[in-house]
């Protein structure tokens, strides 16, 4: 069996194609120029959905998984070109005359200690909950940058003992 449904493109009263509850709420919708509406009754890019959308067949138990923030959950790899993460946060206190940077000794028994560099997620904490890429990056920013501060440090250490190493007699 075949069913065609013929719309006009110039149509943009009517849609091609609905399925609605019998108060008129929009199940599935399918405009004159091809755009794809779930929960939308005039949809205006090729699929639009109102809710969340599930890629794939396998649940994944994780909390975060069961958010309803979380608007589209993918069960497998995704290749994008490009991806743009918007955070409201970046981690430029770092260099605030407020920031307490944590000494290289403080860092070092940190690492002995709980093996993992501070506010940076452990792999255990990867395993359950996943990575929030935006959380990490800001973390890993944070990182570079308190680096950042100790090379100059380590930097300025090194100029002054050459200086001084530079008036020792054994230099003639």
């Amino acid at each position: 069996a075949r069913l065609d449904i013929l719309a006009s493109p110039l149509d943009t009263i009517s849609p091609a194609l609905r399925v609605a509850t019998i108060d008129q709420e929009a199940f599935f919708t399918v405009n004159g120029q091809g755009n794809v509406g779930i929960g939308i009754p005039d949809p205006k890019h090729m699929l639009q959905v109102a809710g969340n959308v599930m890629i794939g067949k396998q649940w994944n138990e994780a909390p975060e998984c069961s958010s309803s923030e979380n608007k589209l959950i993918v069960d497998g790899a995704i290749i994008a070109k490009e991806l743009l993460i918007t955070s409201d946060y970046w981690a430029d206190e770092v260099f605030e005359d407020s920031y307490q940077l944590m000494t290289l000794h403080e860092l070092e028994q940190y690492i002995k200690t709980k093996k993992h560099l501070p506010d940076v997620p452990t792999e255990s904490e990867i395993h359950h909950t996943g990575m929030n890429v935006s959380k990490v990056m800001v973390a890993l920013l944070r990182k570079i940058e308190e680096l950042t501060l100790h090379i100059l440090t380590l930097n300025k250490d090194i100029s002054r003992m050459n200086t001084i190493i530079d008036t020792l007699p054994f230099n003639d």
